[in-house]
């Protein structure tokens, strides 16, 4: 799999009907959420996370590493407007302590 565009893993889903197989050696990225199972057998890396909702997942010398999300823009927007908050309130808690 190849991800395209400045496309992240971070932010790649894939919803799985029932259950995933991963064949050998295969390269995978993204979040993998199977209402099963899933089976990555020998040599599978997986570049983001594996879901099974009621079933186990199996792993046979594979590699799985977790990816840095990047934050959507409403989420990036919060989370600007919340530090700006805090700021705000700081910043009057010392007005209000230095006028005391």
């Amino acid at each position: 799999m190849v991800l395209t565009n400045n496309a992240s893993a971070g932010n790649v889903w894939f919803q799985v009907g029932s259950s995933a197989t991963f064949g050998t050696g295969s390269s995978i990225a993204g979040t993998f959420i199977s209402s099963a199972s899933d089976t990555l057998v020998t040599g599978v890396t997986v570049n983001g996370r594996i879901f099974a909702l009621t079933g186990a997942i199996t792993l046979d010398t594979s590699h799985v590493s977790v990816p840095t999300a990047v934050p959507e823009p409403a989420g990036a927007a919060l989370l600007l407007g919340a530090v700006a908050l805090v700021g705000v309130l700081v910043q009057r808690k010392r007005t209000v302590a230095a006028s005391v």
